[in-house]
């Protein structure tokens, strides 16, 4: 039912789809579950046609249906993975980087957003080892400190560009 209702109708019709499932089976748990993987698994296709504001929307909806803002989380890390990745793939760091940051502005606790988001900065700045650009690598690394200022990853590695620069 909520995959005819998306295909005729798109987000508007599942969400319509899933509050007469839910109404209607309300004593019944596997009915969230799902609606919560229908959901997920709608973003998802979206976002493998790079329809990424459109998936992360589906997320946005599922989430108030469900009255959770976690509740399509694993979805929504999906999303900006898969979005940040398009970016990168095309050396568009900043892009990926902002991804990111947009990520982590709706889920600012999210583990697996801010380990990602580091490992992006540090690929960024890792494109400056080859040439030993050690000043540009700095630079990258201190931004992304201010996007993610605990990560260690970011912290150790921008203490060796550093070091390489003064050596």
């Amino acid at each position: 039912w909520l995959n005819d209702a998306f295909a005729k109708d798109g987000v508007e019709g599942s969400v319509k789809a899933a509050k007469d499932l839910l109404r209607q089976f309300d004593s019944i748990s596997g009915v969230a579950s799902a609606a919560r993987n229908h959901f997920s698994r709608a973003a998802s296709t979206l976002a493998g046609q790079e329809k990424f504001t459109e998936a992360l929307h589906v997320i946005d909806q599922g989430e108030k249906l469900l009255e959770d803002k976690q509740a399509l989380l694993n979805g929504a890390r999906a999303v900006y993975d898969r979005w940040a990745s398009s970016y990168e793939s095309q050396k568009e760091w900043q892009k990926a980087a902002d991804v990111y940051a947009h990520g982590l502005k709706r889920y600012p606790d999210d583990s697996h957003l801010k380990n990602n988001a580091a490992v992006l900065w540090d690929a960024w700045a890792r494109t400056y080892f080859p040439t030993k650009q050690w000043s540009e690598a700095i630079k990258v690394y201190e931004q992304g400190l201010k996007a993610l200022p605990s990560s260690s990853l970011l912290k150790n590695n921008l203490k060796y560009c550093q070091q390489q620069a003064g050596g």
